[in-house]
């Protein structure tokens, strides 16, 4: 809906930007976070590859790669997936963090051993 309506990318999609709220008895996903965000239209005009844009563990692979790049579509859905795989991956249960996770490599690695470690995963 964000990027058919208003035709917004939201350029720094993470696990700290996604939340919900209840009404009555639905759950609705609420984005959040929109300071490096770009009208489709105005993508130009925001920051580029030389300003790369997100946070490192749940960037595309295309935006960690050092060829410029512009931020696209795709580039915030594979960030969802980075997200989901996250939070599928991390936690023994709910409030517990595996003392031992995987893709930890992305968490601490620089945006060059992230975009090796991510290009081995796929």
């Amino acid at each position: 809906w964000l990027y058919e309506h208003p035709r917004v990318l939201h350029r720094d999609l993470s696990e700290g930007n996604l939340m919900f709220r209840r009404i009555d008895s639905k759950v609705y996903g609420v984005l959040n976070d929109f300071d490096l965000s770009s009208y489709v239209d105005r993508l130009n005009n925001g920051p580029s590859s030389n300003h790369r844009t997100g946070t490192k563990p749940f960037m595309a692979i295309d935006l960690l790669n050092k060829l410029k790049k512009s931020h696209m579509y795709r580039h915030d859905l594979e960030s969802l997936f980075y997200i989901m795989l996250f939070l599928a991956c991390r936690y023994e249960n709910p409030g517990k963090p595996l003392p031992e996770p995987p893709y930890k490599e992305w968490f601490c690695g620089n945006e060059d051993a992230v975009y090796a470690y991510k290009c081995s995963f796929i």
